[in-house]
């Protein structure tokens, strides 16, 4: 495997499931103006963070 595989299948895995983390939080019917998919930088995992 290449190192750069790797990387692609985690940027993808993350995708995926920020996805469809906002899908299921948009169908609650609320507008939101501002999301954003965020880390500390220090290896956590991604958090959602939704203002309405």
């Amino acid at each position: 495997m290449k190192p750069t595989q790797g990387i692609e299948a985690l940027v993808a895995g993350i995708a995926d499931v920020a996805r469809k983390s906002f899908r299921t939080l948009f169908e609650n019917g609320e507008r939101y103006y501002y999301c954003t998919l965020f880390t500390s930088g220090e290896g956590h995992a991604p958090s959602i963070s939704a203002w309405s």
